[in-house]
């Protein structure tokens, strides 16, 4: 029986067949950068709702292409550096309200 599952394993491999996790896993990292990146509410929640929407890893990176696109993202340091800039963007906001907090 094990053997039946591995031959299966190795046609869905080669037939390009996705495990559900993968592309769950995909979708929900999707999310969180849209969630971080993207700060019109509008153009979020369309695609949040492309995400929810996508049912193979191909759809989910048809999508993740839009949001670079979006984003003027050329590779994947750009996004690091994107994230890296809003965390501090917002680290720096909270801060300046526990120092306005603090001279009150």
């Amino acid at each position: 029986m094990e053997d039946v599952q591995a031959i299966e394993d190795l046609v869905d491999t080669y037939l390009g067949v996705e495990d559900e996790s993968d592309v769950e896993e995909a979708k929900a990292t999707l999310r969180d950068k849209i969630e971080t990146l993207v700060e019109d509410e509008e153009q979020k929640e369309t695609f949040l709702a492309e995400i929810d929407a996508a049912e193979q890893l191909e759809d989910v990176q048809a999508i993740e292409d839009l949001v670079d696109t979006y984003l003027g993202v050329e590779d994947e340091s750009d996004v690091e550096e994107a994230k890296i800039a809003t965390l501090r963007d917002k680290i720096e906001t909270l801060s300046g309200r526990r120092t306005n907090k603090l001279k009150r």
